[in-house]
């Protein structure tokens, strides 16, 4: 992370798959802005969507600039944000696919799917993408979606 104490504000950068782009939130005592940026063309753009944390966040190894997100289904502020990264509160979270080229779609309400409201965290790609792997951050369990269905 980046922090910019003169500015309360910090940053969290990502580099994708291709080692070209990136992506971070930036948090200025409001919610993060999930941006994607082209390291090589230095342009920096917001991504359409919901908005998210990097931490839940992956990037596919197989398409470029291609990401899947665990994205809250709650407005964040910047209360809830400190709440979440000291463990005192938890996110309800979807899951969104990001293509930054062409548009973003969710891809399942966590919640209608397994019964229970889940935070993702560690997200990872199983190695045929064809699963979208995660930790729940409110009980540490273990959890896989389908990205076929």
């Amino acid at each position: 992370d980046i922090v910019d104490r003169s500015r309360n504000s910090f940053a969290t950068p990502y580099i994708g798959a291709s080692g070209t782009d990136s992506f971070g939130a930036t948090v200025r005592f409001g919610p993060p802005r999930l941006r994607r940026s082209a390291v090589r063309q230095a342009t920096v753009r917001g991504i359409p969507g919901s908005v998210t944390l990097p931490e839940k966040c992956v990037f596919s190894k197989k398409t470029t600039n291609l990401f899947y997100c665990g994205v809250p289904r709650n407005s964040l502020s910047g209360g809830t944000l400190i709440s979440w990264y000291k463990g005192t509160t938890y996110l309800a979270d979807d899951v969104w696919k990001y293509d930054p080229n062409t548009s973003s779609t969710m891809i399942t309400n966590l919640n209608q799917e397994s019964g229970d409201f889940l935070d993702v965290i560690k997200p990872m790609l199983s190695p045929n993408e064809r699963y979208f792997v995660f930790i729940n951050k409110k009980d540490g369990s273990l959890w896989s979606l389908d990205l076929t269905k």
